[in-house]
């Protein structure tokens, strides 16, 4: 769980803290609950937006028992975080009510919400609509910091690599935080549930809607790199202007 801390004037970083949860052999059940990592200390959250990034997994469910998205919840609220930067969080944010629930259980415990998702185009086919769909990301901004959330584009080609908020501070100054997730191939047999099989077969069908040939030489890691460097100089060009 990576935490960062600005102000909000959104100059650099006041703080960045790792916190990781230790693991041994010899401790008791209770003890990787116990307090760890480096103590924080109490913000304003009128002047300060404290953030919170992590590989969700299937820690994040909207469905189900719902433990663990509550004890996310309360986890955020302790360490006093504005927003949430949940990756892969296999959530299928084609379906809009996926998105609707998520923002609802979040809007029970904090008065207001902003969400900027973005996930793989394979989420609107039939067979995926109502799954959990791996890979994709999220942005969540709560209270007095979601109303000032300007713009929140996110990937428009389909395959579900970035979504980004840009918040606006003192003196009309505004900051893009980027959230991203970039699939890798792992080993010979990648698997069609995969975010690489899935980006592969997205290649192809727009290549075939094209009218043009699927290249053999397709990566989507590529791809994505190419994708973010692309977003990331247009938001620079903006903070330019």
């Amino acid at each position: 769980m990576l935490l960062a801390t600005f102000n909000q004037g959104l100059g650099a970083p006041l703080t960045t803290q790792n916190h990781n949860s230790p693991s041994y052999p010899h401790q008791t059940f209770s003890a990787h609950i116990e307090r760890f990592g480096t103590p924080l200390p109490v913000v304003d959250h009128t002047n300060v937006l404290r953030i919170c990034m992590q590989n969700t997994q299937y820690d994040f469910k909207i469905y189900g028992d719902g433990l663990e998205i509550s004890n996310i919840i309360s986890n955020l609220k302790n360490i006093g975080a504005s927003m949430f930067v949940p990756i892969s969080p296999n959530i299928n944010w084609k379906n809009r009510t996926n998105w609707t629930k998520t923002k609802n259980i979040f809007r029970s415990h904090f008065q207001q919400v902003h969400i900027s998702t973005t996930s793989s185009n394979i989420g609107n086919d039939p067979l995926y609509f109502n799954k959990n769909l791996i890979g994709g990301s999220a942005i969540l901004t709560f209270g007095l910091w979601s109303s000032k959330v300007s713009i929140s584009p996110s990937d428009e080609s389909g395959h579900g690599i970035f979504s980004v908020t840009t918040i606006q501070g003192k003196g009309q100054k505004c900051i893009p935080f980027l959230s991203a997730y970039i699939a890798v191939q792992k080993g010979s047999n990648i698997g069609t549930e995969s975010l690489f099989a899935k980006q592969v077969t997205l290649h192809e069908r727009d290549s075939i809607r094209n009218g043009c040939l699927p290249s053999r030489k397709f990566c989507p890691r590529v791809n994505a790199i190419q994708q973010l460097n692309q977003i990331i100089h247009h938001l620079q060009q903006q903070q330019m202007r």
